[in-house]
C-alpha cells in the first residue's frame, strides 16, 4: 500500500511531468522565422549571406543571449523579469576593471566578483521569494547596485580602464570560432541541461506553471526563486566581465539598451510571461533572432527610430501572442 510519502513523491513527478511537456507555439514557430528571415535576408541583401556576417550576427547576438538565458530561470519560475539585468552584468564588470587596474592578482579579483554576485544574487531571491513583486523589487535592487558603484567610484559613472591580462582572450577566437559565442554556447547548453534534468530545474519550472501543485508536492517555490536569480546573477556577471575585457573599460552606463533587448529574447523565444513554459534554449534562439534583425537593418541603413519603433512592437506582439496562447491552455 503506497505511503504518503511514495504519494507525495508520485505528485511531484507528475507535475513535473506535466509542466515540461506543455507545449508553446510561439517556441516552435521561432526556428522556422529564423530560417525564413535568414533566406529573405541571403536573397534581399548583398553581403548578408557571408560567413563574416553571420560570425558578425552571433557575435552580437552572444551578450544578449547569454544574460537572457539567464533571465529565461526568473521567467519560467514565475518571478516575471527582473529589472536588475543591466546593474548586475554592470557591477561584476567595475569590480573586475577596478581590481585589476590596482594589481590585484586574477584569482583574487574572479574570487570577489564570484562571491559579490553570489550574495546580491541570494539577496534579491530571498526578497522577492517573500512574496514582493518582482518588478517592483528588482528595480530597486537595480538603482541600489548603481547607486553604490557610482559612491565606490567616487560619482564619475563608473569608469575604470584597465589591463585585461588573463581576460583579454576573451575578444579573441579559439580553434577559430570567436571566444564570446563559445561561451555563448556552452552556458545556454549547461543552462538547458540544468533546468531539465536536475531536480533544481524541474522545481523550478514546477514552480512557475503551478504553484499550488509545487507547495503540495513539497516543493519550495522560495528557494527555486533563489535558484533562478542567482542563475541570473551568474550569466549577468559573466556577460559583463566579457564585455569589459573586450573594451579593457567598465562604466555604470554600460550596455543601455541590455534590459530591453534581453526580455524581448525571452519573449520572443515564447517563455511565458506566467511562468512554467520555456527553456533556456528559447531565450538564445529569441537573441539570435534580435541581432539577425539588427544586422538586416544595418544593412539596409535603417535609422534608430524605426529600428526602436520595430523593437518595440515586436515586444509587444511577443507578449500579446504568450498572453493568449497561455488562456487557450488555461494557466
Amino acid at each position: 500500500m503506497p505511503t504518503m510519502s511514495d504519494s507525495r513523491v508520485g505528485a511531484r513527478v507528475a507535475a513535473v511531468q506535466s509542466a515540461t511537456r506543455r507545449f508553446d507555439a510561439l517556441a516552435w514557430a521561432l526556428p522556422a522565422l529564423l530560417v525564413a528571415v535568414t533566406v529573405a535576408g541571403g536573397v534581399t541583401t548583398d553581403g548578408f549571406s557571408s560567413a563574416a556576417n553571420f560570425e558578425a550576427i552571433l557575435r552580437n547576438a552572444s551578450i544578449v543571449g547569454i544574460v537572457a538565458v539567464g533571465m529565461s530561470l526568473v521567467t519560467v519560475s514565475g518571478n516575471l523579469i527582473s529589472l536588475a539585468a543591466q546593474p548586475s552584468a554592470m557591477l561584476p564588470a567595475v569590480l573586475v576593471a577596478a581590481l585589476l587596474s590596482r594589481g590585484e592578482s586574477m584569482a583574487l579579483t574572479l574570487a570577489v566578483v564570484l562571491a559579490m554576485v553570489l550574495v546580491v544574487g541570494l539577496i534579491q531571491g530571498y526578497v522577492i521569494g517573500l512574496g514582493l513583486n518582482a518588478i517592483v523589487a528588482s528595480l530597486a535592487f537595480g538603482t541600489v547596485i548603481v547607486g553604490a558603484v557610482a559612491l565606490f567610484s567616487g560619482d564619475n559613472s563608473g569608469a575604470f580602464t584597465f589591463a585585461p591580462r588573463g581576460l583579454r582572450h576573451v575578444a579573441g577566437d579559439l580553434l577559430g570560432a570567436p571566444v564570446v559565442v563559445i561561451v555563448f554556447i556552452l552556458v545556454t547548453v549547461g543552462t538547458t541541461v540544468f533546468v531539465r534534468h536536475s531536480v533544481i530545474g524541474r522545481h523550478i519550472i514546477l514552480s512557475g506553471a503551478n504553484p499550488a501543485a509545487a507547495i503540495v508536492s513539497g516543493v519550495s517555490i522560495r528557494k527555486s526563486t533563489l535558484w533562478a536569480f542567482v542563475g541570473l546573477g551568474i550569466t549577468a556577471a559573466i556577460a559583463g566581465v566579457i564585455v569589459a575585457s573586450t573594451v579593457g573599460q567598465a562604466t555604470t552606463v554600460m550596455l543601455p539598451s541590455l534590459m530591453i533587448d534581453v526580455v524581448t529574447a525571452v519573449l520572443i523565444g515564447g517563455i511565458s510571461i506566467q511562468g512554467g513554459v520555456g527553456s533556456p534554449m528559447n531565450a538564445a534562439l529569441g537573441a539570435v533572432f534580435i541581432s539577425l534583425l539588427n544586422n538586416l537593418f544595418a544593412l539596409h541603413n535603417v535609422s534608430d527610430g524605426y529600428h526602436q519603433m520595430f523593437e518595440g512592437g515586436l515586444l509587444l506582439v511577443a507578449i500579446l501572442v504568450v498572453h493568449f496562447a497561455s488562456q487557450r491552455r488555461g494557466k
